[in-house]
């Protein structure tokens, strides 16, 4: 079985000073040199291959495609954010199953809702940490019976979507290149988001108010290049998951690329936790056919959690995309299956068309991209439309933002009809603004 499934939904956010993992298998966790070091310095958004007609690669500290140079004082190789490790220790709670599989019940009176909306009659009733130490719970959990978890379901949007409006400013100061952002599929208010390459291996999650809620680290990983994120049932059905793609390629020369695979804590929106570690996930390593060594930084997960998808980064007429084969197994690097070919959407200025984010809606008939020109949606006739997404209706959400010149995130909504988009700072600043496209009134 798995690290994430059935032993890690067993597992709570770890004590910051060394709790064990609970994966069984000693190499579940995939350690690094550096738990914060900064592995591949983000220099170049080329966004080319060098086997491909615009390849173009530069080592040195020139201004990305999109104008955007490395802030000054920005972390050079081999260095990290000061503000690196959480301080706090936290010992895990217990958690009670006694709630339908489904989350469909409400909690009984005195019982705390669980991420998935079960009971965990032993937990803090605010869901952060205790004054026993206690703290947040997965929101897998124990022994739910064999009926795999599902993303709940959203509404989609038809008529199309209406000019983005400020939704919140992003209270946490170090949350300064937002490179991948994904509501929770369980949590209404919260949101889960990481900086680009340079930072620590951490998640922040907020509230849809910009409130900061706290950051989960992953311990003892090297955060290369986290350049997307996304939410899905883990790879064994057994909760929810958050989907890390560290797969930022700038100059072609990786050979660790992974996605990892973290269940989603419990967190109570009116109560920030502070910064904690995530004690149990999983690593999910893999290469391009053929030898090939892209630029990527689109990450979106199949509905049920079976298998994941990667985008092409490249200023070019056509963009490739790829598919883990499956099944998902920790650790195990496998070769990509190359899909067809879809033409690309945006603005022809340079790197304009360079896809830079997206997110499978729920329903898996709908995905939308973010270029550095634009958000488009593609909309399929049945679910699984991504193996040929050269047939999918293209509906152009909009042009820009001008306020988000280096747009990298998008996702959709709670509810599934409007959508999130955030920019990374070109001066390396928070305060970061949030975006909200809502949905069209139909006619």
């Amino acid at each position: 079985m798995p690290c994430v499934g059935r032993q890690m939904q067993r597992v709570m956010l770890a004590s910051a000073m060394g709790l064990a993992s609970a994966c069984d298998r000693p190499d579940a966790v995939v350690t690094g040199p550096d738990a914060v070091a900064r592995g591949d310095a983000e220099t170049v958004r080329d966004g080319g291959d060098p086997a491909r007609p615009d390849a173009r690669v530069d080592g040195g500290r020139a201004p990305r495609p999109d104008g955007h140079l490395p802030a000054d004082g920005a972390p050079a190789d081999g260095e990290a954010r000061s503000d690196a490790l959480p301080t706090r220790d936290l010992d895990p709670p217990q958690v009670d199953a006694r709630a339908p599989a489904d989350g469909a019940v409400a909690p009984a009176d005195g019982a705390v809702a669980m991420a998935d909306g079960r009971a965990g009659a032993d937990a803090q009733p605010d869901g952060t940490a205790a004054p026993d130490g206690q703290a947040l719970a997965d929101a897998a959990v124990p022994d739910a019976g064999p009926v795999p978890w599902r993303m709940p379901l959203r509404a989609r949007c038809e008529p199309g979507y209406e000019d983005p409006v400020d939704r919140a400013v992003m209270a946490d100061v170090a949350l300064v290149e937002a490179s991948g952002l994904v509501p929770s599929p369980t949590q209404p208010e919260v949101l889960w988001l990481h900086n680009d390459s340079g930072d620590a291996a951490r998640l922040f999650a907020a509230r849809t108010d910009g409130t900061q809620l706290g950051r989960v680290f992953l311990r003892d990983v090297v955060a290369r290049d986290w350049e997307d994120l996304a939410a899905a049932p883990c790879p064994d059905g057994t909760g929810p998951c958050l989907y890390i793609g560290d797969i930022g390629n700038n100059r072609h020369n990786r050979r660790d690329l992974a996605v990892y695979v973290v269940p989603e804590p419990a967190v109570d929106p009116a109560r920030p936790f502070g910064e904690v570690f995530a004690a149990s996930f999983a690593r999910y390593p893999f290469r391009y056919p053929q030898g090939g060594n892209p630029d990527a930084e689109a990450l979106v997960v199949a509905p049920d959690g079976s298998t994941f998808y990667v985008f092409e980064k490249i200023d070019w007429d056509q963009a490739r995309i790829w598919r883990h084969p499956g099944p998902l197994v920790p650790d195990v690097e496998v070769e990509l299956v190359e899909l067809h070919p879809f033409p690309s959407q945006g603005s022809l200025s340079p790197g304009g068309r360079q896809i830079t984010g997206a997110d499978l809606h729920p329903s898996g008939t709908r995905l939308v991209i973010r270029v550095y020109s634009g958000v488009y949606e593609y909309r399929f006739d049945r679910a699984g439309g991504l193996d040929r997404l050269d047939l999918a209706e293209v509906i152009e959400v909009l042009r820009g933002p001008e306020s988000e010149p280096q747009g990298e995130a998008v996702a959709y909504d709670h509810e599934g009809t409007g959508l999130y988009t955030i920019s990374e700072d070109a001066g390396g600043r928070g305060g970061r603004v949030l975006h909200h496209y809502p949905c069209r009134p139909g006619p």
